[in-house]
């Protein structure tokens, strides 16, 4: 089992998740192909992200932050871009500043995963924790997705 895996699914335990849900998809994840399921449960927190994300300025500046996101999850997996306007949301009300990480952190698991095997599971770890800062329920959500 990827590291990434293990790490989410001890992560959703820990807060709260159903274990039967949590079980099931965490099989289901482990049975595909782990290059497509680490991709798609990527691209899942950005598609469950944009859905909880509230309207106006500060949540359309995060899908655009997402859609870079997306753009660097397939290329060079390069965060900076994003930090640098991540930066710019951190004085908002919540949860736009957690919201406002996701994309970075989607774009960091990538690139430990690609680079740095052994840091993915802390990786996933800081994604899982920010996107249940936006909502407690998406990070199951965006692990069952992934699941196929």
């Amino acid at each position: 089992m990827r590291a990434w895996v293990s790490a989410t699914a001890q992560r959703l335990a820990f807060l709260g998740a159903d274990p039967l849900a949590l079980l099931d998809a965490v099989d289901a994840v482990v049975a595909r192909d782990p290059d497509n399921a680490l991709r798609d449960f990527l691209h899942a927190c950005l598609d469950v992200l944009g859905q909880a994300l509230p309207p106006g300025e500060a949540g359309a500046e995060i899908l655009a932050l997402s859609a870079i996101a997306r753009a660097e999850i397939a290329g060079a997996c390069d965060d900076r871009a994003i930090l640098a306007r991540e930066d710019a949301l951190m004085d908002q009300p919540a949860p736009i500043p957690f919201a406002a990480t996701v994309p970075g952190r989607v774009v960091w698991l990538a690139a430990m995963a690609a680079r740095v095997p052994d840091q993915e599971g802390p990786a996933a770890v800081m994604l899982v924790n920010d996107l249940a800062a936006v909502g407690q329920d998406l990070p199951l959500r965006a692990f069952r997705k992934a699941a196929g």
